[in-house]
C-alpha cells in the first residue's frame, strides 16, 4: 500500500454498539488516499469482535491499548500514523461521505492552513438527526475566537501536531479546546460551512459531564495565559461593599454560616496566585477592621465616598479613584467579586481574568445560556427571538449575564464604562448565579450552604480530587536539639523563609499557611512568616494534633499537607507530585513519602476530617498528640496508608536533608553554597550533596 495522504483514527472505549457504523463511514469516502487506525482502549463490550470484521482490509490497522485516557490514545495514533494529515473520528460518530475530499482539498489549496474543520449534524442514539450545528465563517463574519472547534473531525497537519507537542495527557477532557488555544494565536486555521459529519449525543458522552469539562477548560486557560500575564498587570480583585442602599444596612456584615459575607469572600480569594492586589472597597471603616484581621500583604482597604455607592452610580467611579493609587497607568485588569454572591467559586473568578487575557478583550462576563423560549412583541403579536429551527449557529445563542463575576480592563473606566466595546464571555454553573438581594434570598442561602456542606462531606469521603488541599508548615523556636533553627540563616535568609519560597510556586496546593505556638518566644518567627505573605495560625505548644486540627478547621482544608520547618529542601515540584498522586486515589487516610523519599524531602498528606475525629476522641495517647501522625502508623490495619514513590532522579538513601543538629545545619549550608538559587530543583540538590562529598 502506498503512503496515504490522510490518517483517520477511531478511538473506541465501549463503543461497540456504534463502532461498525463509524468504520463503514470511512469506507464510503469519495476520497481514496487514506488509512484507518482503529484503537480499542480498555473496552469490555464487543468492540474487539467488531474490529475483527475488518482485519482483512489492508487499509485498516487494528490496535488494542490499555491507556484509559483519550489524549494518550490520540498521541498513540499520531505516533503510528503515516499520513500527512490526521483526523479523529470518535467511535460513536459518523463521517459524511465527502468529508475527507472537502477538507483535504482545502488544505491542498491553502498550504499555510494548519487545521480545517466543518459544521456538523447532531444525531441521537438511534442515528436520527435533530439539529445542525454551524460555526460562522472565521475571518469573514466571525472575528472572535472564543468558540473552539469540536475536538473530533478536524483535519490537522501531522507536522503541526508534532510542533505543538500533540495532546496534553493530564486533562481528561477538552482536548479540542487545548489544541485550539495552541493554534489560534500563531497558526492559520479555517472552517467550512458545510455539515460533513454526524455528532452523536447520548447518555455516556463526555459532553454530558459538564463538571469535568469545566475543570479541564479552566486549567487550559490558566496554562494558556502564563506567558501573557505580564502585559496585563497589575491584576486586581475588587470586593465592593457599602453601608446603605441594600435591603439591609451593612449587608456585608450579615453572617452566612459562621462567617460574615465579607469574611467568606476574602477567605475565598486569598488562595489565588494570579491576583497582585485584593481590595475591599467600602464607605464604612468597619470593613477596614475586617481587612486588617488578615496578614496577606496583597489585601488592602479602599475608602469609598458615600455618593459613589448609590445604586444608580456605576462602580467604574469607585474603580477610577482606586486606580490612582495602584494602577495609575491603567495597564492592568480588575475582577469584581461580590460578597452577595457567596457560591461563586474562586475558579470562576480566575476564569474571568483568564478569558479576558486569552482574547485580549475589554471585558469578560460570566453568563448562562438561555435555552427557554424568549419572545418580543411586534405588530402581529409575539415573535420568538430564539426559535428552535433545528439549525444552530453560534450567532443564534442567547446569553444572560449572571452579575456575579466579571473582569474588565482598567482603562475602560476613563470612558465611564465597565464593559468597553469588545466583550467576551465564560459560562458559569447554575448555583453560581445566586445573588443575595432580599431577606428571602438570605434565608435560601443558609439552606443552600447547609446542602453544599453536606454534599462536600460526602465528596470528601469518596473523591479526594474534589477536596481543598492546604499545606501547613509547622515550626517553633523551642527545639531541644537545635533551638531557634527555623531562624538560622540559609542562603542569607532565615531557613523558614528559604523553605516557604521553595513551596510558593506550587500549582496544586490550594493554600499554604504556617502553624506555630502561641508562646511569646515564637512572636518573631510568626512576624517573619507574615512578611512573606503566608497566613499564620497559632495554637498549643505540646498538643500538636490540636494545633493542626484547629488550623485546618480555620482555613477549611479538606486535606492537610504536613511540612515541617526543618525540611528546607522540599520544593513545589515534589509537593505538586505528591498532591497529584493523592488526587488520583479513590480513598486514603494518609499518604506519606517517609522511608521512600530522601530523609528531609518529607510530606504527609491526610484527611483533615479523620484527624479532627481523632482529636475529639479519647483514643490518642499523649505521645500521639505530640507526634501528629504517629497514631496512623501504630494502627496500620485500621487506616488506609499509601506510600508515595519518588521519581528516579529523587532517589537518595545515603544523605539526610533535614536539619535537626548543628552538623545537619552545616551540611545544609554547604549545599546552599553550591547551588545557583533558592528555587533549585531537588534532583540538582541531591547531585550537589553527593558532589560535595560532605557526610551529614
Amino acid at each position: 500500500m502506498s503512503k496515504p495522504k490522510i490518517s483517520v483514527y477511531i478511538p473506541s472505549h465501549n463503543y461497540g454498539e456504534f463502532l461498525q457504523e463509524s468504520i463503514e463511514s470511512v469506507l464510503r469516502q469519495t476520497y481514496d488516499s487514506w488509512e484507518l487506525l482503529v484503537i480499542n482502549d480498555k473496552s469490555s463490550d464487543n468492540t474487539s469482535d467488531i474490529m475483527e470484521l475488518y482485519s482483512g482490509d489492508e487499509r485498516i490497522r487494528l490496535f488494542h491499548t490499555n491507556y484509559g485516557s483519550l489524549p494518550k490514545v490520540c498521541n498513540f495514533a499520531i505516533r503510528k500514523s503515516r499520513g500527512e494529515y490526521i483526523i479523529r473520528l470518535d467511535g460513536d460518530d459518523v463521517f459524511g461521505s465527502n468529508i475527507l475530499l472537502v477538507l483535504a482539498t482545502h488544505m491542498e489549496r491553502n498550504p499555510d492552513c494548519s487545521m480545517v474543520f466543518p459544521d456538523y449534524y447532531l444525531i441521537d442514539e438511534s442515528g436520527n438527526i435533530f439539529a445542525e450545528e454551524r460555526r460562522e465563517k472565521y475571518f469573514e463574519r466571525n472575528h472572535v475566537f472564543d468558540s473552539p472547534a469540536n475536538g473530533a473531525c478536524c483535519l490537522i497537519r501531522k507536522c503541526v501536531l508534532e510542533q505543538i507537542g500533540c495532546y496534553r495527557e493530564d486533562l481528561g477532557a477538552q482536548d479540542g479546546y487545548d489544541l485550539w488555544n495552541k493554534l489560534i494565536n500563531s497558526l492559520a486555521f479555517a472552517n467550512i460551512n458545510l455539515p460533513l459529519f454526524y455528532y452523536r449525543r447520548h447518555s455516556t458522552n463526555l459532553t454530558c459531564n459538564t463538571h469535568r469539562i469545566l475543570i479541564a477548560r479552566r486549567r487550559i486557560k490558566l496554562d494558556a495565559i502564563a506567558d501573557k500575564l505580564e502585559r496585563f498587570k497589575p491584576i486586581i480583585l475588587f470586593i465592593p461593599c457599602r453601608r446603605n442602599y441594600d435591603f439591609a444596612l451593612d449587608l456585608w456584615k450579615r453572617e452566612l454560616g459562621s462567617k460574615s459575607l465579607l469574611e467568606r469572600e476574602i477567605e475565598k480569594v486569598l488562595p489565588s496566585k494570579i491576583f497582585d492586589h485584593i481590595v475591599v472597597g467600602s464607605d464604612s471603616l468597619e470593613a477596614k477592621n475586617v481587612v486588617e484581621k488578615y496578614s496577606d500583604p496583597r489585601l488592602h482597604f479602599h475608602l469609598r465616598k458615600r455618593e459613589d455607592t448609590i445604586r444608580s452610580t456605576s462602580l467604574a467611579v469607585t474603580l477610577k479613584s482606586l486606580f490612582l493609587s495602584i494602577d495609575s497607568q491603567l495597564s492592568g485588569i480588575t475582577v469584581v467579586s461580590y460578597p452577595q454572591a457567596p457560591f461563586v467559586t474562586l475558579e470562576s473568578l480566575e476564569e474571568a481574568a483568564t478569558t479576558l487575557v486569552i482574547n485580549d478583550a475589554d471585558s469578560a462576563l460570566g453568563v448562562e445560556e438561555i435555552k427557554a423560549p424568549l419572545y418580543k412583541r411586534d405588530s402581529h403579536g409575539l415573535t420568538r427571538i430564539n426559535p428552535n429551527r433545528g439549525f444552530n449557529s453560534d450567532f443564534d445563542t442567547l446569553y444572560q449575564e449572571v452579575n456575579t463575576a466579571r473582569a474588565l480592563k482598567n482603562k475602560n473606566v476613563t470612558r465611564g464604562s465597565m464593559e468597553g466595546s469588545f466583550i467576551v464571555y465564560f459560562t458559569m454553573q447554575n448555583d453560581e448565579s445566586f445573588f443575595i438581594n432580599s431577606e428571602q434570598k438570605m434565608r435560601i442561602a443558609q439552606v443552600l450552604l447547609k446542602e453544599s456542606e453536606f454534599s462536600t462531606s460526602l465528596n470528601k469521603k469518596t473523591s479526594p480530587q474534589r477536596g481543598k488541599y492546604g499545606v501547613i508548615i509547622a515550626a517553633r523556636t523551642g527545639s531541644t536539639r537545635l533551638p531557634g533553627k527555623a531562624l538560622l540563616p540559609l542562603g542569607n535568609i532565615p531557613m523558614i523563609v528559604y523553605l516557604i519560597r521553595r513551596l510558593k510556586p506550587s500549582k496544586f496546593a490550594d493554600a499554604i499557611i504556617f502553624a506555630t505556638t502561641d508562646l511569646p518566644e515564637d512572636d518573631t518567627l510568626a512576624e517573619i512568616v507574615k512578611n512573606e505573605g503566608i497566613p499564620v495560625f497559632r495554637g498549643s505548644n505540646n498538643n500538636v494534633v490540636e494545633r493542626y486540627v484547629n488550623a485546618a478547621k480555620h482555613f477549611e482544608f479538606d486535606y492537610v499537607v504536613r511540612v515541617t520547618g526543618d525540611c528546607p529542601f522540599v520544593d513545589s515540584n515534589t509537593l505538586d507530585f505528591c498532591i497529584k498522586y493523592c488526587k488520583k486515589l479513590d480513598k486514603f487516610d494518609i499518604a506519606s513519602t517517609k522511608k521512600v523519599f530522601p530523609v528531609g524531602i518529607d510530606f504527609e498528606i491526610y484527611r483533615a476530617e479523620i484527624m479532627a475525629e481523632l482529636h475529639d476522641s479519647n483514643i490518642l495517647t499523649d505521645l500521639e498528640r505530640e507526634h501528629l501522625t504517629l497514631h496512623f502508623y501504630n494502627n496500620p490495619g485500621i487506616y488506609t496508608i499509601h506510600k508515595i514513590q519518588p521519581k528516579d532522579q529523587w532517589f537518595c538513601s545515603d544523605k539526610i536533608f533535614t536539619v535537626d543538629t548543628v552538623d545537619d545545619y552545616n551540611f545544609a549550608c554547604s549545599i546552599v553554597r553550591t547551588i545557583p538559587s533558592v528555587d533549585t530543583a531537588v534532583n540538582t540538590i541531591i547531585n550537589a550533596a553527593h558532589g560535595h562529598g560532605i557526610q551529614p
